[in-house]
């Protein structure tokens, strides 16, 4: 019986936890369905096995690789060892494939993902050797795939998007979810209901990666899903970047857990614009919502319309409306931006903090400026928590991250950094 590793390699500095439930814990379970006891697993985070022994030990015949701006690096390190100790197809998926395919042109990988669901297309991928005619032929059939061959991209026909109800689920036998609670709140887990966003913000993947059109889990598809889980966890993060856009499926998601998961709480994301209705908010509390995150992104108009098109008065009167409701608001924001300065910043994070919000920074992360030849290092940098080229004027850089992880401190770190500036002067 041929068999394949499904792997996450270790990331650099940052951990994202939330895409190892939705994007690799997900991708694994729905695999499982076409390869039952085929698939050998590590996600190297949280996991310390050797990836060598693991292949050796199991006579790995194809590995397949998820790729992140936070991974990249060690991902291509370990493809090329790989390749020289073993010489077996090696497949890449994740934002790096898709954003940057051409950097994995002198690579040792033989295919990437670049666009539909990366399950469907990973699937053919492994389902060619097992019909023991892995040619370069036939993995031309692959959809969604770029192949790699002499230096070249070889494009197969665009990639599928299957249906939302048949997307898979993290499981404790499939991936380490048990690990991903040490690393975050404790009987916390994060459940995928939907991808793809109409909205096109400039600093957000998510239409790259998922499409502009939303696809969502119907209701009885959840309900099995929560049977899974329901007996270990207490509270739920909803995946979902605009929960609230669809009013209708919240009132039948509201239904079923006041119904049936009464004890369960959860929490979800949503912008500005999508939470007006103030029944719709007070349905929510009562269904258990907890917690809703908003993109506020920054709380000087020019910024905040550049990124979402919203203005300030909008911004107070979402998180007014929400806090009625008994429900927390996490502001997400972004340090960074074009034209940003430190008063603009001072001002956000001083509004948030006297509203009682949660404040949840993320450094603004240009990804259409990145090329293929911004180096491997280099690139580790492009996420939203340690980019390190942004700046803007009055704060460096390394008072942004400071900021992204003390952000109720900002008075002290801005003060300090000025202190420091002065005495070099």
């Amino acid at each position: 019986m041929n068999k394949y590793l499904i792997m996450w390699p270790k990331s650099k500095d940052v951990v994202h936890i939330n895409y190892h439930y939705t994007q690799y814990g997900e991708c694994v379970d729905y695999l499982n369905k076409f390869f039952k006891d085929q698939l050998v697993t590590i996600d190297c985070d949280v996991q310390n096995e050797d990836v060598f022994d693991l292949i050796k030990s199991n006579n790995i015949q194809k590995v397949v690789m998820q790729v992140n701006y936070e991974n990249a690096e060690n991902a291509f390190s370990l493809c090329e060892k790989i390749k020289e100790k073993y010489g077996i197809p090696i497949m890449g998926y994740g934002s790096i494939p898709i954003r940057l395919p051409e950097m994995f042109l002198n690579s040792k990988f033989d295919a990437i993902f670049k666009n539909g669901d990366p399950e469907v297309c990973i699937r053919t991928f492994l389902q060619n050797y097992d019909a023991g005619k892995d040619t370069f032929e036939l993995q031309k059939s692959i959809r969604g795939a770029n192949l790699i061959r002499d230096g070249k991209l070889v494009e197969t026909e665009s990639g599928q998007y299957i249906s939302p109800n048949n997307w898979g689920v993290s499981k404790q036998e499939f991936v380490p979810v048990d690990e991903y609670d040490k690393l975050k709140e404790k009987n916390r887990f994060v459940l995928n209901i939907s991808r793809g966003c109409p909205y096109g913000c400039p600093h957000c993947l998510i239409q790259l990666t998922e499409g502009r059109k939303e696809r969502r889990r119907s209701i009885d598809n959840l309900r099995e899903a929560l049977k899974q889980i329901e007996k270990k966890y207490k509270h739920i993060k909803i995946w979902a970047a605009n929960f609230t856009l669809d009013k209708e499926y919240v009132k039948h998601f509201c239904k079923l857990m006041r119904e049936e998961y009464p004890d369960i709480t959860w929490e979800c994301a949503t912008r500005i614009d999508l939470v007006r209705d103030t029944k719709m908010l007070k349905e929510m509390y009562e269904a258990g919502c907890r917690q809703i995150s908003l993109g506020i992104e920054s709380l000087n108009n020019e910024e905040l319309i550049h990124t979402k098109g919203f203005k300030v008065q909008e911004v107070s009167r979402a998180i007014d409306g929400i806090q009625s409701a008994g429900i927390r608001v996490k502001g997400c924001i972004m340090l960074g931006m074009p034209n940003q300065d430190e008063e603009s910043i001072i001002r956000t994070l001083k509004f948030l903090k006297e509203k009682n919000v949660i404040i949840r920074p993320t450094i603004y992360t240009p990804y259409q400026k990145i090329t293929p030849k911004v180096g491997l290092q280099q690139l580790e940098n492009y996420n939203r928590k340690t980019y390190k080229n942004s700046g803007v004027n009055g704060v460096t850089s390394e008072q942004l991250i400071q900021l992204v992880k003390d952000p109720y401190n900002y008075e002290e770190i801005l003060k300090s950094v000025r202190k420091k500036d002065e005495e070099e002067r």
